[in-house]
């Protein structure tokens, strides 16, 4: 069964602000982290248990993807975290609850 996948808007607006604060430098790169991110998501609807579940939770359905990008010759691992329950709510640091 495929699952869909719904993105929040902190998580649309979180992906705007790092692609355009790499666009400043590298437009193209910032492309292409955009299509590598929506590519690792995406594949979340075939496959749910992607990733690995994060240590700190230790729940099954918190789970994580790092997304290698190689920006000015340096590497950068972006953490993509995800839950298969999401309650929406959120603590005033801005973290889940």
């Amino acid at each position: 069964m495929d699952f869909k996948i719904v993105w929040t808007l902190r998580s649309r607006e979180d992906l705007h602000d790092i692609a355009t604060f790499i666009a400043k430098d590298n437009p193209p790169a910032a492309l292409k982290l955009g299509d590598m991110i929506f590519a690792r998501v995406d594949s979340l609807e075939i496959f749910p248990e992607l990733g690995r579940v994060v240590p700190e939770r230790n729940q099954a359905n918190i789970r994580e993807i790092v997304v290698r990008v190689c920006l000015n010759n340096q590497f950068l691992g972006l953490v993509l975290g995800f839950t298969g329950l999401f309650d929406g709510k959120r603590t005033n640091n801005g973290r889940m609850s």
